[in-house]
């Protein structure tokens, strides 16, 4: 919606500036200037969920609920040791996995469905160019990928976070034709970035005291599982509960 509304009040504007001012000095900068602003707004719209702008997106939750939730799984050699861990402290998470994982993974599959845990769509193939792919072959993709998850998890309950957190006119089409909420974040830890559990617990524990609650972790990252140790232990010692992103759906629907 907002991109139709930025279109229109694009095409508009030009062409009234085009009929007027074509002749005057300095036109073509004033156009390649507007031009940029276009390509800027239109860039934010794609990199950052929360301005729901090609699609709505839950990128917020409850300042007192803190959401766990874990890309890119599931993982064989990591994502059980997180599961074990949440399933000691009593803690439900959200994973968005990664289809084509979820069938070399099967018993890590088994083990997520069976701990109260929510499961979300990651893709079937987190292609690195999946965002340039046209509306038919992503819409494919996420069909797979549901197909896949709907084994371990009633069909039903779904949602899909964009691979790379990137939205645009054909993922959000494709999206709305698999008919699923669309999850981001508040909180991104950057666990991908580097092995440091201090300095990645010190970035996620500034965004939590200001109620940045919708937490991204990566369970095929080794340094995950010390981090959510941590995110834990806060969370208890402040009073914090903790749910899965579901319940935010729910609350829309």
């Amino acid at each position: 919606m907002k991109l139709r509304v930025l279109n229109s009040f694009s095409i508009i504007l030009v062409g009234i500036l085009f009929l007027l001012f074509w002749k005057e000095p300095g036109f073509w900068i004033s156009f390649s200037l507007l031009v940029l602003s276009y390509l800027i707004i239109l860039s934010f719209g794609i990199f950052k969920l929360s301005l729901n702008f090609f699609a709505p997106a839950i990128t917020s939750g409850d300042a007192d609920t803190i959401y766990l939730t874990y890309d890119d799984g599931p993982d064989a050699e990591h994502t059980s040791s997180i599961l074990a861990f949440l399933k000691e402290e009593e803690v439900a998470a959200s994973f968005f996995v990664i289809g084509s994982k979820v069938e070399e993974n099967p018993q890590t599959m088994r083990e997520i469905a069976g701990g109260n845990h929510f499961i979300g769509n990651h893709s079937f193939s987190h292609a690195p160019l999946f965002q340039f792919w046209k509306t038919k072959r992503v819409f494919e993709d996420l069909k797979k990928s549901a197909d896949t998850i709907a084994v371990y998890q009633h069909p039903s309950r779904k949602a899909f976070r964009p691979p790379i957190g990137i939205m645009n006119p054909n993922i959000a089409k494709a999206a709305l034709l698999v008919r699923t909420a669309i999850i981001g974040w508040n909180n991104r830890t950057l666990d991908t970035t580097t092995t440091d559990v201090e300095k990645l617990w010190r970035r996620t524990k500034r965004k939590l005291e200001k109620g940045k609650t919708i937490v991204l972790l990566h369970d095929n990252r080794p340094q995950a599982l010390q981090l959510t140790k941590r995110i834990v232990q806060w969370g208890k010692e402040n009073g914090m509960k903790f749910d899965t992103v579901e319940h935010l759906i729910n609350e829309l629907t």
